[in-house]
Parts: C-alpha cells; sequence; structure tokens
C-alpha cells in the first residue's frame, strides 16, 4: 500500500467516524401537527433517527379514559383522522371496532406519540415520546395549546401505561394522582 492510498483510506475513514458521531449527537425527533383543511387530522412527523411509531393515544382532560388508542406495529402511517382507524394499525381502545366518542366544542385534549430509535454509543434500541395538547374550536378545528405545567394521564388503563412509561419523559411533566 502506497502513502497515497493511505491517507486517502484514512480520510474516508475519519470522515466516516465524523459522520457517526454526529449522526449520534443529533436527537431523535417526532412532531405532531394538526391540518388545516382536515380539522382532526394529526400529522406525524419524524426524523431520520426514529425507526418506528410505536403508538398514538388522545383522551380529554380530566378523564379517567382514554378516547382512543392505537397500536402501530410496523404500519408507517403518518397521519391519524380522528375516529377513523388507518389500515394496518390495531386499535386497543375502544375494544377494536368501537368508535371514539366524539370531540365537542371547548375539550382540551392530549395527545402522545411514542416512538423507537436506536442509540449510537451504545447502540441499543430506545424509546421516546411526544406530547401534545389542543382544543377544539368553536369552528370545531384543533387548535394547538402550551402544554400545562400539570396534567396526569387517564387513570383506568394501566395495562397502557407500560407502554407509555417506556419512554420515561413523562415523570417530569405529569405527577399522577396515586
Amino acid at each position: 500500500m502506497n502513502r497515497k492510498t493511505f491517507i486517502i483510506g484514512f480520510l474516508l475513514l475519519a470522515g466516516l467516524l465524523i459522520a457517526y458521531v454526529a449522526a449520534a449527537c443529533w436527537p431523535a425527533r417526532v412532531t405532531l401537527t394538526t391540518h388545516q383543511s382536515k380539522p382532526f387530522e394529526f400529522r406525524i412527523q419524524k426524523n431520520f433517527r426514529v425507526d418506528h411509531i410505536m403508538n398514538f393515544a388522545i383522551w380529554r382532560e380530566g378523564e379517567d379514559n382514554y378516547l382512543w388508542f392505537l397500536d402501530f406495529g410496523n404500519s408507517s402511517v403518518t397521519s391519524v383522522s380522528y375516529g377513523i382507524r388507518p389500515q394496518g394499525v390495531e386499535q386497543r381502545y375502544p375494544h377494536t371496532d368501537g368508535t371514539p366518542s366524539p370531540l365537542s366544542r371547548g375539550d382540551i385534549l392530549f395527545v402522545i406519540v411514542n416512538y423507537q430509535y436506536d442509540s449510537a454509543i451504545p447502540p441499543a434500541a430506545c424509546a421516546g415520546s411526544i406530547i401534545a395538547s389542543f382544543t377544539v374550536t368553536e369552528e370545531g378545528a384543533l387548535e394547538s395549546l402550551d402544554l400545562p405545567q400539570t396534567w396526569t394521564y387517564p387513570k383506568n388503563y394501566p395495562q397502557y401505561q407500560a407502554v407509555l412509561d417506556a419512554s420515561g419523559e413523562h415523570s417530569d411533566h405529569s405527577p399522577r394522582d396515586q
């Protein structure tokens, strides 16, 4: 191997290492937005670090039950219209074929999206979540709200809590009533 080949190989390897470290430092991120022309549609956007969306849940402020809980499995769905189960997604609540309660003007809603991503250093599967708050406007559309400093998850569905706890991120934001 001559010196020129060694230097080119070394620079390529160093470039790959820098790219790997830069990707490892880039946070996994999911954003949740609503669609103006489709009032009850949520769009889920993920960056390159996120492998897949695990589930989507929605509930009303102060209520004990989820309105809707979807398990995405391996689905690549990127938008959810309230009450319409996307193809390839399993509905966990209301039970399999049930329709979620209708939304009413003035409702304050919380939505959580749990996702899976791989950490680079050390390589491991990790979970994250994003929680957002919305209200139903007088016009019947969803409007994003700032997340309140205190809020709680629905209490009557502990079987889903293990999935939500996978991210561990809610513990700093949500004092749960015991």
